[in-house]
């Protein structure tokens, strides 16, 4: 009994000492991109949510001659909305010009479409590794941060918005990166860290309007840190760094971007009274009525106006279930796939580590000003989209934008204090066998998800790995 129990042990360290490996960080940089390639390459144009709007708006930008401000809004783009004094407008001018390379080449749509994807491919996988010396950092624990990754790559809804053309994952990005130079920025300040920060938490604010709470925390934040924990001379020399030749070409980037951001925040405040103006305020109702989405809340806040609301408790059940679902299944353009049973049930599990890990890792690193602030920016983000969205429900009587895409740029820290909280607080042995049992479970997202899901409707018209897909659909049902 005594030699099995140590055998037992020994291959549960073994599999801890391979899951906290480089070679396992690698594989999991292979397997993301070989999952978001498969469907990136498979998905129909328009297929991924709001695909075309942001093709759309690319290709719009890409014939504004690279300038970022567009002055005047063709009437053949209105079904964009307001294109000319939204804020979150950055990630289509960014990609307008691969695009605009691109097309010089080839006009045919899923030539340029399927381009589009790899660059947003490109910039998620980025962001993973960033993810990767963030959460090394914070925690000092390989095993922690490779577990969380291969969480994130294989929730559906992960690798399904990655490969599609979308906005989200430039966010991701630039959360990432502006989370992991905050922590940089605590343990070893220096001008070329801030100023990066600045540059990249600027890019985000002009990319999503909803970024800009996270920006706020960071900087009260670190304001908060350097008042009480920076002397003087550390001050002086971040001031003095300035002069660096690299630093004064940030500093030029920083007061473009700043422009911009005053250009677009600023302006609609001073010209329409709100940062983000309502699309009839800027075109007019006939012209908005050819954007879905301001067309559906003026139909939905007709319709219910007289209709009863259920209470926030009630609404809260609804929105925890929603994004459990469109987070372990696939939410496409107008349709959404409930997850597998076994992922659903790993969902309830992992928003209940949520809870119990965010909660101590908030009581044991009180002390920890890395830990604290960006832990702060995510919750933060995370009720400020809880209140949108109850707020749309309040005035539109039904729950709407309820999507797990939007918890993507949170789900990193959380499943990271989900994760850490288990290795401080569980036994090793223990501790790895509630891993085995959690990859089990999530080996059922990624790929799996997609094919279960996934038909012919999803997919290019005669494509040529339809007939895989279709095989391996019937392969696994019949399983």
């Amino acid at each position: 009994m005594v030699l099995l129990n140590d055998k037992f042990s020994s291959i549960l360290k073994l599999f801890g000492k391979t899951i906290a490996s480089k070679k396992f960080f690698y594989f999991i940089l292979a397997l993301f991109f070989i999952q978001a390639s498969w469907i990136g390459l498979n998905n129909n144009f328009g297929t991924p949510h709001d695909e075309r709007y942001h093709v759309g708006f690319i290709k719009l930008y890409s014939h504004n001659s690279l300038n970022p401000i567009i002055n005047n809004q063709p009437t053949e783009y209105d079904y964009l909305g307001d294109a000319t004094r939204t804020g979150s407008f950055f990630y289509h001018y960014f990609l307008s010009v691969p695009y605009w390379i691109a097309d010089a080449f080839t006009d045919d749509t899923a030539v340029l479409v399927i381009v589009l994807r790899f660059c947003n491919i490109l910039l998620v996988l980025i962001g993973l590794v960033f993810i990767k010396k963030l959460i090394d950092g914070l925690y000092d624990k390989p095993i922690v941060s490779n577990t969380v990754l291969f969480t994130l790559i294989m929730l559906p809804v992960f690798s399904f918005v990655s490969s599609g053309v979308n906005y989200d994952n430039l966010v991701f990005l630039v959360t990432t990166l502006s989370f992991y130079l905050t922590y940089k920025i605590i343990a070893k300040p220096s001008t070329e860290l801030l100023l990066g920060w600045l540059v990249v938490n600027i890019i985000g604010s002009l990319t999503k309007f909803s970024y800009i709470p996270v920006f706020v925390v960071l900087i009260v934040g670190l304001t908060i840190f350097f008042a009480f924990n920076k002397n003087k001379l550390v001050i002086k020399k971040l001031l003095q760094g300035l002069k660096k030749k690299i630093n004064l070409l940030l500093i030029v980037l920083v007061i473009l971007l700043s422009s911009l951001l005053i250009e677009r925040y600023v302006g609609n405040i001073i010209s329409y009274g709100s940062p983000m103006p309502e699309c009839a305020k800027v075109l007019n109702e006939q012209r908005c009525s050819n954007w879905g989405p301001w067309q559906r809340n003026v139909t939905l806040k007709e319709k219910n106006q007289d209709r009863n609301r259920i209470g926030l408790f009630e609404y809260t059940k609804t929105w925890i279930k929603t994004m459990i679902n469109t987070t372990f299944g696939i939410y496409k353009t107008g349709v959404s796939k409930n997850p597998l049973p076994i992922l659903w049930t790993g969902g309830v599990i992992m928003f209940l580590g949520f809870i119990a890990g965010g909660y101590l890792i908030l009581k044991n690193n009180i002390r920890n000003p890395s830990v604290l602030i960006i832990y702060s920016a995510t919750l933060l983000y995370l009720l400020l989209l809880f209140y949108t969205n109850y707020k749309d429900y309040t005035l539109l009587g039904a729950p709407v934008a309820i999507q797990g895409r939007y918890l993507i740029i949170a789900l990193p820290i959380l499943i990271a204090a989900t994760i850490s909280w288990l290795y401080n607080f569980v036994k090793p042995n223990m501790y790895m066998l509630i891993i085995i049992l959690w990859f089990i479970i999530i080996l059922q997202g990624g790929l799996i998800t997609y094919w279960l899901s996934s038909d012919s409707v999803w997919w290019w018209p005669n494509g040529m790995l339809n007939p895989v897909n279709e095989s391996i659909n019937k392969t696994l049902i019949g399983l």
